[in-house]
């Protein structure tokens, strides 16, 4: 949830390192987009507050989760403001470990 206009491409990096499938491939061609982030000095925070399995499938190796987030964003023209999230992941089991294949936004940020 962390990018920094700064050190947007690793940040990125990171992201990626921790998705799969379709939602891997849209943050990558955001990964090809960096240099705007540093032409509106975007910084995005965030950490989880609480998350909870939805369910989960043995049997294909995936799961569905929601996870309550709290942050902030800003830009260079404005003050950071609060936000909270509730997102709703799809994991999926790839090579022992467990990534994000789809996230869904829910709700507006408040």
């Amino acid at each position: 949830m962390n990018i920094n206009y700064a050190t947007a491409g690793r940040d990125l990096d990171r992201v990626i390192a921790g998705t799969t499938g379709d939602l891997r491939q849209q943050f990558e061609v955001q990964r090809s987009h960096v240099a705007q982030l540093a032409q509106t000095k975007s910084v995005v925070t965030g950490s989880v507050v609480s998350t909870a399995l939805l369910w989960l499938h043995g049997s294909d190796h995936t799961a569905r989760a929601v996870v309550a987030a709290a942050g902030t964003d800003s830009t260079g023209r404005a003050a950071a403001s609060p936000r909270h999230y509730r997102w709703v992941l799809t994991l999926k089991y790839v090579g022992g470990r467990w990534l994000v294949s789809d996230a869904a936004l829910e709700g507006v940020p408040s």
